[in-house]
C-alpha cells in the first residue's frame, strides 16, 4: 500500500506547526485600537502593513495636570517589532509626557502593555497597565 504520509510522519508535522507559533499576519492588528484607563484614554492607529503606529489621539489627567493631544510629536516613530513596540510623545518644553509599551497577540486580536503619563525621575509618573481586544 502507497502512503504519501504516515502517521508518523504526520505526527511530526504536526508538532512542528505547533511549535513554529503558527501567528496572524501583521495586517490583522491595522487600525484603530481605543483604550481606556484610569488616568486617560488613548487611541492607537496601526498602519496598513501593521508594522508601525502611525499616530495616537489621547488625553490624560496624572499629578493634577491635563493634557490631551495637541503640538506633540511621536518619538521612536511607533515601530513594531515583532509583536512588541514602545514609544514616547512630546510636548513642547515640558518634553516627554506620555510612554507606551505593548504586545500584540500572536493572532493580532489583542493588545497589552503600559502606558505612564508623565514619566520623570522626580515625579515617577502615572503609570498603569493596559488591554484592548477586537
Amino acid at each position: 500500500m502507497n502512503r504519501i504520509l504516515s502517521w508518523k510522519g504526520f505526527s511530526l508535522l504536526l508538532v512542528l506547526l505547533l511549535l513554529s507559533g503558527c501567528s496572524a499576519p501583521p495586517e490583522t492588528r491595522a487600525g484603530e485600537w481605543d483604550v481606556g484607563t484610569e488616568h486617560g484614554d488613548f487611541t492607537l492607529n496601526v498602519s496598513d502593513d501593521g508594522m508601525t503606529i502611525t499616530e495616537v489621539i489621547f488625553e490624560f489627567e496624572c499629578k493634577g495636570m491635563e493634557v490631551s493631544r495637541t503640538n506633540v510629536s511621536m518619538t521612536d516613530y511607533g515601530a513594531i517589532e515583532g509583536n512588541k513596540f514602545i514609544f514616547s510623545v512630546t510636548l513642547g518644553f515640558l518634553g516627554r509626557i506620555a510612554k507606551w509599551e505593548g504586545k500584540f497577540s500572536s493572532n493580532g486580536k489583542r493588545l497589552t502593555g503600559t502606558v505612564t503619563y508623565m514619566p520623570s525621575e522626580i515625579s515617577g509618573g502615572c503609570k498603569e497597565n493596559f488591554k484592548s481586544s477586537r
